[in-house]
């Protein structure tokens, strides 16, 4: 049943479209189509996901949502759907830009920019705000150390580890991304232009994504 739900749930995606599917530009030749996800190889310590759950979503394309639990995957840069929680088959869809995962508190989307070092940043992107010309985004990193073999007989090998590590941009009026952290000077720099940011920043402190949510919806208001 689950495998029905999701080919009529490609084909809405798909309605229109050519076998042929665009992701930055990049032609791929493939059929759309819905991969089965492999697990992740037990040799591994750490994690691939910034957050190993399942989280509920809307995928949306823009004419067709559905409701599922998605996961971001920063090593092999895809998004994992399941269309039922308690459900082991894990699935991806196609890498295109008008599917987008829409979450409580930011949206998944895959895009191209470009960072204030001129370095491309291609991949998915968490979206946490959009508006006025503000954008707030993240993108998780991932570091994967690679597998170390023991150097005398009293060491032990050392597996490959997975970390993930969230990276944090602004962008305004469609300008190249600007990496900041969650701590007040950076956005100071960057939102100081209008004289009821400097008592903002005086009484409100920024520790968390949240935080940065709310000034700058009062910085846009």
């Amino acid at each position: 049943m689950i495998k029905k739900i999701l080919s009529v749930f490609i084909v809405c995606f798909t309605v229109n479209c050519f076998s042929q599917s665009y992701m930055n530009g990049v032609v791929n030749s493939a059929p759309l189509k819905i991969f089965t996800k492999a697990k992740t190889p037990d040799e591994f310590t750490g994690s691939p996901y910034y957050d190993d759950s399942f989280l509920p979503a809307k995928i949306d394309d823009g004419e067709h949502t559905m409701d599922a639990f998605v996961r971001y995957n920063a090593v092999e840069d895809v998004v994992e759907v399941k269309i039922k929680r308690n459900t082991d088959e894990i699935n991806v869809l196609p890498k295109l830009k008008k599917i987008r995962y829409v979450l409580n508190d930011y949206k998944i989307f895959i895009d191209e920019f470009v960072n204030e070092d001129g370095e491309s940043i291609n991949g998915y992107m968490l979206d946490y705000y959009t508006d006025k010309g503000i954008r707030f985004l993240a993108r998780p990193e991932p570091d994967v150390i690679e597998a170390q073999p023991a150097r005398t007989g009293y060491d032990k090998d050392k597996p490959a580890h997975l970390d993930v590590e969230m990276v944090y941009y602004i962008q305004k009026d469609g300008a190249r991304l600007k990496e900041v952290r969650l701590k007040e000077k950076d956005f100071k720099k960057l939102f100081s232009d209008k004289p009821k940011m400097i008592p903002y920043f005086k009484d409100n402190k920024i520790k968390d994504g949240k935080d940065v949510v709310r000034m700058l919806e009062y910085y846009s208001s």
